[in-house]
């Protein structure tokens, strides 16, 4: 990763939400890639030859991509996760400062 990369959030409801729909979608890939792998490695119990050790292998293959593609992304979203909680309590903060400031003040 670039040591230049910058990011800023303009919305951390909308970033929740962009949260959620990841995790929604990393689930349903995780799922459904998971079910083919075994329907794969499933065609060993119907029939034999060296046509179905390579779809057994394709399915243990497939299997093997989805959780490290599921875990790649769920690091993604802790990550994320992780910095739009300390930018809500930054921004949470900030307010409560400046309503204390204003108090102060009159206003």
């Amino acid at each position: 990763m670039a040591s230049d990369v910058q990011i800023a959030i303009k919305d951390p409801e909308s970033g929740l939400a962009w949260l959620n729909e990841v995790t929604l979608i990393n689930e349903d890939y995780h799922d459904a890639m998971k079910e083919a792998g075994q329907t794969l490695e499933d065609m060993q119990d119907f029939a034999d030859g060296t046509m179905v050790d390579e779809f057994v292998d394709c399915g243990s293959k497939i299997m093997t991509a989805a959780d490290a593609t599921f875990q790649a992304i769920d690091a993604i979203a802790d990550t994320v996760h992780t910095f739009l909680d300390k930018t809500g309590g930054f921004i949470s903060d900030t307010i409560g400062i400046v309503k204390t400031v204003a108090g102060l003040f009159g206003v």
